[in-house]
This record gives C-alpha cells, structure tokens and sequence, in this order.
C-alpha cells in the first residue's frame, strides 16, 4: 500500500461524539468507495472555505448505532476509504469517560498519548503470512504538526483544550472500578473505546492523525458508585454541539496543505524486506526461489 500521488489538499473528519452530520460543511454529497475491506457506510465528501473534506460517521450502521466492536472492522474499509479520496489528514472527535479528577463534564481533551488494553481487533493491515513486515514506530502517536494547529485554533476561540493520555479499552461494556483505578495508577486521564484500530491504518496510509475528545461521563467510580444514564450523555452532546462543530471548522481552515510532518513517509521508512536486509548485511543472499 503506497501512497497515492500528489492530490488536492483533503481533509479527513471522523466524526462521533455530537458531531454525526456532515451539515457544518458548506456543500456535501455522499459518496460510495468500494475497498478490499468493504464498502463503508455514511461517508461523504463536500467543501468548506473551498478546502475539499471527506467525512464519515463512526458508531452507525444500516440507520442503527452499533457497538464498537461490531465496526472495528469497517475501521480499515473507511479509513482505506479516506486514502483513496486523498485525505492526507486526520481529526477525530469522539467522548470519553473522565478519570483524572481534574476533568469535569463538556471539557475538551487532546490526546497526545494512549495506553492500549485492547485484545480483539486487527491493529494493522499487514496481518498476513504473505504481507510484507512493517513495524510503524508510534514514538509520536499523533502528528505534532496537526496537534499544534489544533492547540492554536482552540486558543483562538477561547476553548480550554487538555493534553491527555487516553486508555483504550474495546467495549461493549463499560469498565469496571477496579479497572478504572488500575488505568489512574499508571497515569491515564480519561478512557474511550476509540482511536484504536483506526490511528494504526492512518500511519500506515501516510495520514496525519489528531484526536479530540470530550468529556462525556465521569469513569466508573471516580464520583459515586451510581450509574450514569444515557440521557447524562445526551445532554453533554447537546451542550458542546455548536462549540465541536465550530472548532472543526476553524481547524480545516488552519491545516497547511503543504505538509512538513514524517506522517507520510513512516510506512517507506519501517518496511522490512528481503532487499533492505541484504544491504545492511543482516542476510548473505536471497531466498532461493
């Protein structure tokens, strides 16, 4: 999977938590990408400030919300699907639970940091006996570039926006208290079922990634013993709409479209072969054929 050829200056948005729609955008159609991982579902294409933007949907299937571990598998067919349309960067937004006792309801997070307690999914598209060897280097898991403009355009509208690390946990369920305190112990401040598998395919396609995330609950335990509702949730959408939606905005218009990031060239740069090894003498002569 190399990269596609120089193309229009494109814009990836995944969206979850309150922003579903692809209405903020100044003009927007939907559009069908057949990949070898399928064909992903709400996924269109439009302009804002004349800045071409693809956006898709996350947590949706067939009209209905799905859990995530039913669609970690069209992960890999949407952000494939991102690639073929020329996206070269990504920004997420989705919620997450708070730990940190710092963090209240409706506060925005960047993520520059994850844990993974996931087990399931596929991390990579290089899964394969007859895949090629690729281990992407994730020393920097989002794009420093991107994280910075997302940083400016926050503190040009005024929106408080916390760095973070994120534990990744895969659901359905949410976690337990025991659970939550051992992700405190090790130095996580909020936790989501997101990011996870779709920053590996990003990395592997060559696109920036940049994930933000808003407070949506208090983790189990970190308050009370009680449970929170749906309708709790609910409220926090409705409460950051405009505010998530207008910062998206500012942050296309930012976003250089000359990128000087290694986004694009960490897949060139860790892909192991038979060629590379001979020439660094880790082999004497090819595989017989």
């Amino acid at each position: 999977m190399s990269s596609t050829c120089k193309q229009e200056h494109t814009v990836g948005i995944l969206g979850g938590l309150a922003l579903y729609e692809p209405d903020f955008l100044d003009s927007w159609e939907a559009v069908i990408v057949e990949t070898p991982y399928g064909t992903p579902q709400y996924l269109y294409q439009g302009r804002l400030d004349g800045v071409k933007v693809v956006f898709a949907r996350r947590w949706f299937h067939n009209g209905e919300v799905r859990p995530p571990t039913a669609l970690y598998e069209m992960q890999r067919a949407c952000i494939y699907a991102f690639r073929e349309l020329g996206v070269s960067q990504m920004i997420v937004h989705d919620g997450a639970g708070a730990i940190n006792r710092a963090l209240e309801l409706t506060d925005f997070l960047l993520v520059v940091d994850f844990i993974d307690f996931t087990a399931k999914h596929k991390h990579s598209y290089y899964t394969e006996n007859d895949d090629i060897c690729v281990n992407i280097p994730f020393n920097a898991p989002f794009c420093p570039e991107v994280n910075q403009v997302v940083i400016n355009a926050a503190e040009a509208m005024g929106i408080p926006l916390r760095k973070s690390v994120m534990a990744l946990t895969e659901g359905p369920r949410f976690e337990t208290p025991a659970e939550i305190r051992m992700f405190e112990r090790v130095g996580c401040d909020a936790v989501s079922q997101g990011i996870l598998p779709e920053v590996v395919f990003a990395r592997e396609l060559g696109m920036c990634y940049s994930a933000i995330y808003t407070v949506c609950n208090y983790a189990s335990g970190t308050r009370n013993q009680g449970e929170w509702s749906v309708e709790e949730w609910n409220k926090v959408e409705y409460q950051i709409m405009d505010k998530i939606r207008a910062l998206v905005k500012e942050i296309i218009r930012r976003l250089p479209s000359q990128r000087k990031c290694r986004c694009a060239r960490y897949l060139e740069e860790n892909t192991f072969s038979t060629k590379l090894a001979l020439k660094n003498g880790l082999l004497k002569r090819d595989l017989e054929k």
